[in-house]
């Protein structure tokens, strides 16, 4: 099954967030946390800009600190991507390959 992002991340939805997140190798209930907390596209680059709250945030809903800590570089080489790049989620036995 495929899951393709829109190319603004702003776009997505708390779906496309999670599918994102999976596709990243984060445990489900990593997934199930975000989707609970109604985090899309928005609301995900703002996840490490909260001055003295991101850590807090993100070991509610990652509590185990080598997923906080993914989800911190992950947030982050999002954001540096930039908009106009999304990435095609595929099972995870497959290859991601970027839409251009």
């Amino acid at each position: 099954m495929e899951h393709v992002l829109p190319r603004d991340t702003q776009e997505w939805t708390t779906e496309d967030v999670g599918a994102w997140l999976a596709s990243n190798g984060l445990r489900e209930e990593v997934v199930k946390a975000f989707k609970e907390a109604e985090i899309d596209g928005m609301g995900l680059p703002q996840l490490v800009t909260l001055e003295g709250k991101a850590e807090e945030e993100l070991k509610k809903l990652a509590p185990v600190a080598g997923h906080w800590l993914k989800l911190v570089g992950l947030i982050l080489s999002l954001r540096s991507a930039g908009k106009g790049k999304a990435k095609v989620v595929r099972r995870r036995d497959e290859e991601d390959e970027e839409v251009s």
